[in-house]
């Protein structure tokens, strides 16, 4: 037995108008542009260094703080809002111990803390009770 294949004409065989159907399809590109600025070593703000520790502000405490991470991990995206926030909420709460804090952590601990690298977001007041805290209780309870 043979096997035969049957033609049925469908209505596009039979009405020739429906042949000539176009589909048209449109997309629109949204252009997105960014800016990085890479500012030289020697060129950056390092307020902290004409200070003394007690009398950091808010800048020279993330002036410091950045050009730790930046020379132990390398550079890293850089939100200034986020940033003044984070360390002008340190300082009012921490006051002249915000600095020896921070030196602490990457002058005595190399700037890795509980086994990562220290970031920014490491002087979150969420991060307080198990850095800050724990680092001044250690300064405390070993001053000369």
């Amino acid at each position: 037995m043979t096997d035969q294949l049957l033609w049925f004409d469908s209505e596009i065989d039979v009405d020739p108008t429906l042949r000539r159907t176009v589909v048209e399809i449109h997309t629109s590109v949204t252009t997105v542009s960014e800016e990085l600025a890479i500012i030289r070593e020697d060129a950056r703000p390092r307020s902290y260094v004409s200070q003394n520790d007690e009398h950091w502000d808010w800048e020279a405490l993330r002036d410091y703080v950045v050009e730790q991470i930046e020379k132990r991990h390398g550079m890293f995206p850089r939100e200034g809002a986020k940033e003044k926030a984070i360390f002008a909420r340190f300082i009012k709460d921490w006051g002249p111990r915000a600095a020896p804090i921070a030196r602490y952590a990457f002058e005595v601990r190399g700037g890795i803390w509980k086994g990562a690298p220290i970031k920014v977001t490491r002087f979150t007041k969420a991060c307080d009770p198990y850095f800050a805290a724990e680092i001044d209780t250690y300064l405390q309870a070993n001053q000369p």
